[in-house]
């Protein structure tokens, strides 16, 4: 199992994983929408990298 501590997060993460509450429980997210949807968001980080982090 995966165990995650939300508050080990940085503020860009915590960011990130709160956007993903706007989805349906249990619906199925394909990695490349949301990286498009974050760089949109971010601009100029490389978020490929923050995606790994989390």
């Amino acid at each position: 199992m995966f165990v995650v501590n939300y508050n080990n997060f940085n503020h860009l993460q915590k960011c990130c994983l709160v956007s993903l509450l706007l989805f349906p429980t249990n619906s199925i997210i394909k990695k490349r929408e949301i990286v498009f949807w974050w760089f949109r968001a971010l601009d100029d980080l490389c978020v490929e990298e923050v995606f790994v982090e989390l």
